[in-house]
Parts: structure tokens; sequence; C-alpha cells
């Protein structure tokens, strides 16, 4: 008579009695029943996880109705203006617009569309809102087609959704990167086609990638010559032939050379390449910066956790290697270790690009076949994507909780605002503390833009660069030697920064009074003593202030 055979279970002699030992006892029982449930099939493969994940990566944008994304009101006001201005007599004495095609239009175009009928801020929430779960679309997308079914270490590159240029605001770059996920999964799908279809199909994929933004162009035809570069070198091995044969194939893609140099030659910046003077320690810092969020301990032991579960994943999953993702990590990282900090114009070109070498670096981690058709191996492989999913989920916890917090917080910043006339002109200045803060979420630094957004009001610091956008303030005042553009950040006397030209007192010595109505001033600590002569104080919150110009 045959005996009925016990299935195999996950015991803890599974992992060293240190690793065990180190974590509390109901947790390490449910980790280990999870694994034996999960680990009967690949659950990591399900297209209905990838969709929830995706759906989950939004939650923060419903519990803010301000996403503390430190340049975005900055866009918001841009929108306004181009969604209002026909029907404002004042913003039209005050602004101007002119569309026209260049590299930078990615959440413009969307906000433009859908704006008339949202408005400028749900609009902005929005175009906003689809990009993280775009960016899990495209890792989602990359991960399937290099290996023919998604890996588990694809669920490693999620909690670098939101990442430092998104947390920066940079909407337009972030944007386009996830639009270049999404078509290098598309080319590496189609890989057997002819050239000539590939040009006929991914030269428009490669325009709207470059609409979006020129970087996420860049990052798509650095992956797609990474991609052929592994691919050759699989076939032919690394040759002149070989490394001729990859840069031919991204044809398709620098085709877009041509409008970059179009749009460029009609700028006064030109390139606008600009080296830090500080270079290698602005590096450090951008290394240091991949999971830079709000609490400098949670966001460095993320650092180290993400790194130690590659490392788990390798192991567990038959030291296999995805060569043609192991190549486009390796170009990202040496883009981003050559590329000026100043790029067409954009500021951190360079740290924008670390995120995504750092996507590509878990995609490069693949699953050896004899560990799928090992059930114990498979159920240890799946243990560490389920500790994969718990850094995501833990990451998007405290995120949704930051977000929170940065609205209530800006919330209180623009309570004062409600006092400022509709249509006025507003001198606003943020003064920063004199140490550098680690938290990005939540920065007020162009949080005075809302007094164009909500009180249709001229303020200074609107953002111009020559070709950058399609908005324009039309109020000069070269004549005062004032720069209209000039950064609402300023900080005290006692701690000169050299990243910030005007301290307060400097700033409010300078700018011309008889332009502006009112002086509205956001602060974090309590403001440093200036000279108020000329302004009578007319409102308070906190540190911030509001003040009245006087006139003779």
């Amino acid at each position: 008579m045959n005996r009925k055979r016990s299935p195999p279970v996950v015991s803890e002699e599974i992992l060293p009695p240190a690793v065990v030992h180190g974590v509390p006892t109901f947790i390490w029982r449910i980790s280990l029943r999870a694994a034996r449930m999960l680990g009967e099939r690949q659950w990591w493969t399900s297209p209905g996880l990838w969709v929830v994940i995706a759906l989950a990566t939004t939650i923060p944008f419903f519990v803010a109705n301000i996403p503390p994304l430190t340049d975005l009101p900055n866009h918001t006001a841009r929108y306004y203006v181009f969604l209002n201005i026909d029907r404002s007599p004042f913003l039209q004495a005050n602004y101007e617009v002119h569309w026209r095609l260049i590299g930078n239009l990615g959440t413009d175009i969307i906000v433009r569309v859908i704006g008339p009928m949202l408005g400028a801020e749900l609009a902005t929430r929005i175009a906003v809102g689809i990009i993280p779960p775009l960016t899990v679309a495209g890792i989602y997308s990359v991960s399937r087609a290099l290996n023919g079914k998604v890996t588990p270490s694809a669920l490693l590159a999620v909690p670098l959704v939101y990442n430092w240029p998104f947390y920066t605001g940079f909407s337009n770059f972030t944007l386009s990167g996830a639009m270049a996920l999404l078509v290098l999964a598309f080319w590496v799908r189609l890989r057997d086609l002819g050239f000539l279809a590939r040009i006929l199909i991914f030269t428009p994929l490669s325009f709207a990638t470059w609409v979006a933004h020129t970087a996420g162009w860049g990052l798509l035809g650095l992956a797609v010559f990474g991609f052929e570069l592994a691919r050759a070198y699989q076939l032919r091995g690394l040759n002149l032939r070989s490394l001729l044969g990859a840069a031919l194939s991204t044809f398709p893609f620098a085709l877009m050379i041509l409008f970059t140099l179009l749009w460029r030659s009609g700028t006064s910046m030109g390139v606008g390449a600009l080296f830090a003077s500080d270079i290698l320690s602005s590096k450090f810092a951008s290394l240091a910066s991949i999971f830079r969020e709000e609490y400098v301990l949670w966001d460095v032991a993320c650092t180290v956790l993400f790194f130690a579960l590659i490392i788990a994943m390798y192991l567990a999953g038959g030291k296999r290697v995805v060569a043609t993702a192991g190549v486009i990590a390796i170009l990202y990282a040496l883009a981003f270790a050559i590329c000026p900090e100043i790029l067409f114009g954009s500021s951190f070109a360079d740290r924008r690009l670390l995120p995504f070498a750092a996507m590509f670096v878990p995609l490069s981690v693949g699953v050896a076949d004899q560990v799928l058709a090992n059930e114990q191996r498979r159920r240890i492989l799946s243990l560490v994507a389920i500790g994969a999913m718990a850094l995501f989920a833990a990451r998007l916890a405290v995120t949704t909780t930051v977000w929170e917090k940065s609205d209530r917080s800006l919330d209180e910043h623009l309570v004062l605002l409600q006092q400022i006339p509709r249509q006025s002109r507003v001198f606003g200045l943020v003064v920063n503390p004199c140490d550098k803060s680690w938290s990005r979420a939540g920065r007020p630094d162009s949080l005075q833009q809302f007094a164009l957004i909500r009180r249709e009001s001229v303020i200074n610091g609107f953002f111009q660069a020559s070709g950058l956008n399609q908005v324009h303030v039309r109020y000069d005042y070269q004549d005062d030697v004032f720069d209209q553009n000039m950064p609402a950040t300023v900080h005290s006397e006692v701690c000169p920064v050299p990243y910030e030209l005007e301290t307060l007192q400097s700033a409010i010595t300078g700018f011309p009074r008889d332009k502006f109505d009112y002086v509205w001033l956001l602060a974090l600590n309590p403001l440093p003593t200036f000279d108020e002569r000329g302004l009578r104080l007319i409102g308070s919150n906190g540190n911030d202030r509001l003040y009245q110009i006087e006139r003779p």
C-alpha cells in the first residue's frame, strides 16, 4: 500500500540561524506560510498583481491636494496662464503664450487637453499622478520583454518610482522616462522586424518621447543602444562590426537630433552645459539621494535593504544575469558620471539619470530554469520576492504619511494668501534655514506661485529660460536692475550659502517697490531681522508674514 507523501515544507534551516533569530517569530512564520502558498506558482508574473501595484502608487495623490513636489507650483502657474489668458485682460497684460515645438512639453500637453474641463490644479494632479503607474507599467514591460515573463527582481525596481527627480517636480522628465521604458519594451518585443519597419514604427514613438522631454529621449536611445550592443555581442562578439551595428540600430531615435539642433539653435543658450565646481562631491551626494524623501535614517536603511535584496535575489535566482539589462544599467551609470549638472538649461541633468540606472540593476537579475523547476528553491525565491513587496509597501506607506503631513503644512503656508486681493502684484520670498534639509517632500521653494494660481496675481520667480517654456512674462524691470525671474528662495545674512545669491535683506532692499503692492514672506524658522521701513504688516501666520507696501 502506497503511503501518501507529505508535501515538502519550508523550514527555518533554509536560512542561517542568525537570520531567523533576528526576525520576530510571528513575522517569520507568516512569511514562511506565505512563501509556502505563493511558492506553488510564479505569482510575481501575474498581470493582475502588477495592475494592483500600479494603482497603489497613486494612493499618495488621494491624500494631498497639493502634491509636495518642489517645482510643481511653478508648472501649475504656467498651466493656469495658458488655460485662462484668453479670458483675462490682466493675464494678457502681464504674460504671453507662444506654443512651439520643444523637447519639454510632456505634462503641458496633457493639461492643455484636460485643463479646460478640470482647471489647472486638478488637471496637474491627474497629469502628474499618472507618472508613477506608467513607470510601473514600464518596469513590468521591460522585464517581460527581456525575459519572456516577468522576473521577481522587477519588484525591487518599483520602490524607485517615487524618486529624486519626481520629488523635485521634474514632471516632464519623469513622464518621458516612463515613456522611454515602455518604448524600449516594445522595441525588444519587435526586435526581429526589418530596418524599414522599425523606422516607420519607432520614429513616431521616439518623437513623442522627445516632445515629452529631451532627456527621456536620451534615456531611450541609450537603452536601445545598450540592448542592441549586448545582443550583437552574444551573436558576433565584441568588435567594430557589432559596435557599428548597435549604433545604426538606433537610427529611428537618432532622427530627433535634427529637432534638437533646430530647437536649441533658436535659443540664446545653445547646449547650455555647465559642470558643478565640486563635481565629485555632487556625484556622491546624488548617489546618496536614490531613496531620498523625508527621514534620513529610513531612506538610508531602504537603500541598504534595496541592495541586500538584489544580492539575495541573485543568489536565490540561481546567479543568473540578464546581460542586456546589465549593459543598460552600466551605460546609464556612465552617462550619469560624465553628464554635466546643467544641460540644455535644465538643472541636475546628471542626477535625473540615476534612478533609472538603479532600476536596471534589479532588472539585470534573472532566474535560472533549474530554480523554477525545484519546489524548495522556488519557495526561497518567493520569500525574497515577498521581501521586495514588503519594501515597496513600507515605502508607499511612509510616502503616503509624508504627503498627508506635507499637505497640511503647505495649506498652512497658504493661509495668508486669502488676504491678497485678486489681480495684485506680489513680491514673494521663501526664507530658508541655514542648514540644508534632507527632506525633499513639501519644500515651499516655489509655493508662492499659488498667488498666480489662486489669486490671479503677478508674482516674481516665474521660471524663465530660453526655449524651455511656452509662457513668458511681459513685465520687464531691467531698468531697475531687478531680475523678475529671481529665485524666490533667500536666506539670512548670518548663514551665507553659495547656492543662494540673495539674502532676505538684499532682496528687500533691491526690488522695485513701485512695481508691487504686497510682500509675502514664507519661512520655516523665525524670520531674521530686516529693514521693514515702507512695509506695513497686515497679516502673520506662524513664521510667515504679509506686508502691504506703503505709498508716498
